[in-house]
């Protein structure tokens, strides 16, 4: 294993790189984790974005993303907890962070594109209260012609899951207003495309 520290753009960076066998695909890969932050605001939640990529035949394929978000007393309800519509935020900020890390929202060839969620499906398994640190994580599952799904989970301190789900989303060209299909640099980071 070799352990690497840099600097980004974005911030300070931090990966480990290791060789790993990838499953039943018979050859060696990379595997990278690092946290690096896109934001440039010091109070912005999502203080710590993790992410873990398999590289293959010298492409990278993002397996997982991890963001960290510390529960404010904004995003609790009369109950005490997370409430969870708040909840819901997290992972859209989460899978925000996944989007920008595959580039996404670089612009490329001019397209200007967003996402729209068509389904999700979340499981509320435990509570999470004021000051609590979590974990969130965004892994790609499946894709089609024109959607894809995501896993989410949220993992407390203690390691237990919070919150866990899947998200279908479809990408959307903003000039024309249309569904347009899944773009390649979101398409290679999906199991079926590798």
């Amino acid at each position: 294993m070799v352990r690497r520290r840099g600097t980004a753009t974005s911030g300070e960076e931090i990966a480990t790189i290791e060789r790993v066998r990838l499953s039943g695909l018979g050859f060696v890969g990379l595997r990278i984790e690092g946290i690096a932050c896109g934001c440039r605001l010091g109070h912005c939640p999502l203080q710590n974005s993790r992410r873990q990529c398999i590289e293959t035949d010298g492409k990278q394929r993002l397996v997982e993303g991890a963001t960290t978000i510390t529960v404010t007393q904004a995003h609790c309800d009369e109950l005490g907890h997370l409430n969870h519509v708040e909840a819901v935020r997290y992972l859209e900020r989460a899978r925000g962070e996944w989007y920008r890390h595959c580039g996404l929202y670089d612009g490329a060839g001019g397209q200007s594109l967003g996402t729209v969620v068509v389904n999700i499906d979340y499981n509320y398994r435990a509570e999470c209260f004021l000051g609590e640190r979590l974990r969130i994580t965004t892994r790609p599952i499946s894709m089609g012609t024109r959607s894809f799904t995501l896993a989410h989970a949220i993992i407390k301190p203690d390691g237990r899951t919070a919150i866990d789900g899947k998200c279908t989303s479809v990408i959307m060209d903003l000039a024309e207003r249309s569904i347009i299909p899944v773009p390649q640099c979101l398409a290679v980071h999906f199991p079926t495309h590798a």
